[in-house]
């Protein structure tokens, strides 16, 4: 097994990147490797990460990964089941299909799901010898994979004395962050993306803080993805808006002040700093990365090269 994935400075874009660790090991095994297990148990990466400086200039590269917490691991969870449930709906059986599309595969954030399909979605580094066996090595950019990243489907409608549209909205799905939405017409809305970890803390009808609201507090959004997944149904969006206002009744405890915005549950964290210079270029840490997935920040247009050496991998804890 080849444990240790590099990914080249010179593949980051705006001095970015973003890294899929289950990606890699796929890309350089040929074998697969998941971030979620078959029980929707998310899955977290121990890894040995290396910064290979240029020599040339001082760089710092920031690792920023999700936070290894109960919300998120619980939502995963979450989502996995609805999922399933969804499926099964449908007349499929999740666990009949093929072992690349069987479990969920994530992304980080929005900006990940952007670069998709270009370099700064990091892969690997592929160092083959030339076919003359002259000694030299040359290096190349691992081409792109068919690493299909999970979609979903619910039912969306306009609402009124009787719902005249009714559609099927699809999206993926993002860890962090936020939702993206596509344009919405009166209450007619649909996602180009969903994030998991939003769409599980809105599903548990927590009551957010908002400055700006006249109240103070406002309700998360709702129905929201994970509700309507789990029902499909247009009786499940006017069962949501009620339990909407369900949610209103305060806590029989002190809540926040207006002044917190309260979405720190949904914020990617700092994992590391490498920081390498003239006379040091290597600096390496030892790090925890939940799904494999992380955002690579450099100082620098090019950073030389960021090696992952996987020393194992184990649940999420949280």
């Amino acid at each position: 097994m080849q444990n240790t994935i590099t990914y080249l400075g010179a593949n980051f874009a705006n001095s970015k990147g973003y890294v899929d660790v289950a990606r890699g090991l796929a890309i350089a095994n040929r074998k697969m490797y998941d971030q979620v297990n078959a029980k929707g148990v998310a899955q977290t990466y121990i890894c040995e990460v290396e910064l290979v400086g240029t020599g040339n200039e001082a760089i710092g590269v920031g690792i920023y990964t999700a936070p290894e917490s109960w919300t998120v691991k619980n939502a995963v969870k979450r989502l996995h089941i609805a999922r399933a449930k969804s499926f099964e709906k449908a007349g499929i059986d999740v666990r009949s299909l093929p072992a690349y599309s069987r479990n969920l595969k994530i992304y980080l954030d929005k900006g990940h799901r952007a670069c998709a399909g270009s370099d700064n979605n990091l892969r690997p580094a592929l160092y083959t010898p030339t076919q003359d066996q002259t000694g030299s090595i040359g290096i190349t950019t691992a081409t792109d994979s068919a690493w299909l990243y999970t979609r979903l489907a619910h039912t969306s409608g306009v609402e009124g004395d009787a719902y005249t549209t009714v559609t099927g909205d699809d999206y993926e799905l993002t860890l962090m962050g936020s939702h993206d939405f596509q344009a919405s017409s009166g209450t007619y809305q649909t996602y180009d993306s969903v994030c998991v970890t939003q769409a599980y803390l809105e599903h548990r009808r927590n009551k957010s803080v908002n400055a700006a609201a006249s109240t103070g507090d406002v309700i998360q959004e709702e129905p929201n993805p994970l509700t309507l997944l789990m029902n499909d149904s247009l009786s499940g969006q006017e069962k949501a808006e009620i339990g909407s206002q369900m949610q209103l009744v305060d806590p029989p405890y002190q809540t926040a002040s207006g002044s917190w915005a309260g979405t720190d549950a949904l914020d990617i964290h700092n994992a590391s700093f490498l920081q390498s210079t003239t006379q040091y270029v290597r600096d390496r840490d030892v790090i925890r990365v939940p799904l494999g997935l992380a955002l690579l920040v450099s100082s620098t247009s090019n950073p030389g090269a960021v090696r992952f050496h996987v020393m194992g991998m184990e649940d999420m804890q949280g």
